[in-house]
């Protein structure tokens, strides 16, 4: 199981809301539901490039809706100011795995 599985399952274990934002395009559904991954209830997001995926990031962190948040892929330097202040604003769990 990787990390971003290991992650997404233990949120959804505990009832949380979480979303991935795979920016390197590796998703797997049969992987992810092998690993007690509900994909059903899974919110996916694969944006063209960093800056999208910073947009999503970020209207996602300020919607206060989402528990967890994995970005998977993220390119260094992504986790800006920007991105950790408005996660500072929430309960938003925020997971960069390069």
């Amino acid at each position: 199981m990787s990390a971003v599985t290991r992650c997404l399952a233990t949120a959804q274990q505990r009832g949380e809301v979480a979303c991935l934002v795979n920016m390197r395009g590796t998703f797997r559904a049969e992987e992810a539901a092998a690993a007690a991954v509900n994909v059903a209830d899974l919110m996916i997001s694969q944006p063209p490039d960093a800056g999208y995926a910073r947009k999503i990031v970020i209207a996602l962190l300020n919607s206060g809706a989402i528990d967890l948040i994995v970005v998977e892929g993220a390119p260094e330097g992504f986790d800006d100011d920007e991105i950790w202040l408005a996660a500072s604003r929430t309960k938003t769990d925020l997971r960069l795995i390069p």
